[in-house]
């Protein structure tokens, strides 16, 4: 099984779906994707003894044993693109936050506050770019 840093650097809030959170989390806590560097089967029969409970545990094994619904051998640029797709997901929920948080606040009275918040906005931006740059395999 190979590395994955960029599964690694999603981080649990990536992901909306609770099971998908719980098995991101499961595999954090048994060590990231470096963690997983003999064969999938040892790796998904460790991520089932530590799972948190018998949902986690199913959801591990299904992933485990389901057979694959494209008929050609993944590749590391396809993987790529489709971390980058859930990152800019992430990064777009982040953007929609610091928005709405934007338009509650004075810019005016909070100038200092608002001020770090838009240029916080700007930096989402600029990741939600270079994400979708990634994700279209530019």
């Amino acid at each position: 099984m190979r590395r994955h840093p960029q599964v690694d650097a999603l981080g649990a809030d990536a992901f909306t779906a609770p099971v998908h959170r719980s098995v991101f989390t499961l595999i954090a806590v048994c060590g990231g994707t470096a963690a997983g560097g003999g064969s999938v089967k040892q790796w998904a029969a460790r991520l089932r003894e530590e799972a948190p409970n018998e949902r986690a545990q199913a959801f591990v094994t299904g992933l485990a044993v389901e057979q694959p619904f494209i008929t050609w051998e993944p590749d590391a640029k396809y993987a790529d693109v489709v971390l980058a797709r859930v990152g800019e997901l992430a990064v777009s929920r982040q953007i929609a936050a610091v928005k709405a948080r934007l338009q509650r606040m004075n810019p005016v009275e909070e100038r200092a506050g608002y001020n770090r918040m838009f240029g916080d906005l700007v930096g989402l931006e600029k990741r939600r770019k270079a994400l979708l740059d990634r994700a279209a395999g530019a």
